[in-house]
This record gives C-alpha cells, structure tokens and sequence, in this order.
C-alpha cells in the first residue's frame, strides 16, 4: 500500500455519510465505494463512516435497513463529533403500498435528523445530498438562497415542500447537465446513480491528483463536462 498523501490543508479528514431506515443503498454504498478507494488503495489519509442517527433505525444498534432490503451497519451519530463533510443519503417517501411516512419523507421532518444536518451547516462544514436527500437539506432549513438538485421524478415534490417550509431556493433539473450542483457550503447531485459523480467530484475538488487513480480503478465513464459549478450562497 503506497505510504499516506500529504495532503493540502483544505483536504477533508473526515466524511460521514448519512444513512437511516428506507434510504437507497446505492446512495450510501456508491459514495463509500469511490472515497473508500481513496484509503483503502491510494494512501489517503480520511476517516470515512457509515453513520445513523439513534432513533432512525429499527435496530437499536444501528444496523440500516435500506430501500431495497439491503442491510448494513452504521455508527450511531447525534451530531456531536461533526466530519468536515457530511454526505445525506436518499431514500424513499412512503412505505410501499401506503401513504405512511417512511425513509426520507419521515426523516425530512425529524427534529433529530434534520437538526444535525443544521448544526454541521452551522459549523461551516460541508454539507453534501445524493438524490433526494436534498430534501433533508430542505427539511433543516439550509437551503434558502440556494442552487440545489436532486432525482429528476421529484423536482416539483422538492419544490412544494420548500414552499411549505417559507424557503426560497431555485431547483435545477439534472436532466439539463446539472448532475452536480456546487453552492460552496452545499453540494448536491441528481438520481441514484449520481452519488458515484458526486463523490467523484469531491476527489477532483480536494485530491485531484487521484481523480484518474480512482475513477479508473472503479471503472466508471465520469465526465467533469457534467457538472454545474455555483459560486457559494453563503
């Protein structure tokens, strides 16, 4: 394994990223699979986590039952220790065959889950969506003023709930090039499949010297031509 990258001082230490009960595996597991290359075969140097908040999983230990029936365990996080990213997972509105809340459509509404998004934003920490966990960044209130995006079969979903709250942000559709969307202090990206574009983005963005070593190695046809920068909101 090659020796630990000295990295420049703007380069994140610590990512976690945000699962709970009905969220979609790929947005957990795409994003683990590009940073997890990072340190498991390039030497990068990134405390990376699978976490959930107590309280958001049936299983008290943490162990995520995703959208899909894909199990897997997370650390329980209440906020306390705050990554230099935090990365919100997906997930579904409604338990299937009901109109009972469920994954993202009941964590977007939860105090606990919405209030430690609020607080990483507060800290001035990044702040990242896959799919339609832009609504958990709605659903904290860090939005407003904001350029964001998420699936394109929820864009006017996305919409009325931001309505709903008084927030007052633009939404772009990502099937208009706008796969990743860059605020700055917010960063979110389209379908399921466009966490792998965002965490591939971030390499760019802090170890762009690994790009060619990690998008190689997973095989995967990113374009940065895709991406939509934004300069920050804040």
């Amino acid at each position: 394994m090659p020796a630990p990258l000295v990295q420049g001082l703007d380069a994140p230490r610590s990512v976690f990223i945000l699962a709970y009960d009905d969220c979609d595996q790929l947005d957990i597991t795409g994003p683990f699979e590009i940073l997890g290359t990072l340190v498991q075969w390039l030497g990068v140097v990134l405390d990376l986590r699978v976490v959930s908040i107590p309280g958001t999983t049936e299983d008290a230990s943490g162990l995520v039952r995703s959208a899909n029936g894909f199990r897997f365990m997370s650390q329980p996080w209440d906020g306390t220790e705050l990554p230099d990213i935090l990365v919100v997972a997906g997930g579904i509105f409604v338990k299937p065959g009901s109109n009972e809340p469920a994954g993202i459509g009941l964590q977007s509404t939860n105090p606990a889950f919405t209030g430690a998004i609020a607080k990483q934003y507060a800290s001035k920490r990044l702040v990242t969506s896959v799919c339609t966990g832009a609504f958990g960044l709605v659903g904290a209130r860090i939005a407003r003023g904001h350029t964001i995006t998420t699936h394109p079969g929820v864009l006017q979903k996305l919409a009325d709930f931001a309505a709903g709250l008084g927030e007052e942000l633009s939404i772009l559709d990502p099937d208009a090039g706008a796969r990743v969307v860059d605020n700055g202090d917010l960063i979110t990206c389209g379908g399921v499949s466009s966490g792998i574009d965002e965490a591939l983005y971030l390499v760019q963005k802090f170890w762009p010297a690994q790009l060619e070593g990690v998008r190689g190695w997973v095989d995967y046809p990113y374009q940065f031509s895709s991406k939509i920068i934004l300069s920050s909101a804040r």
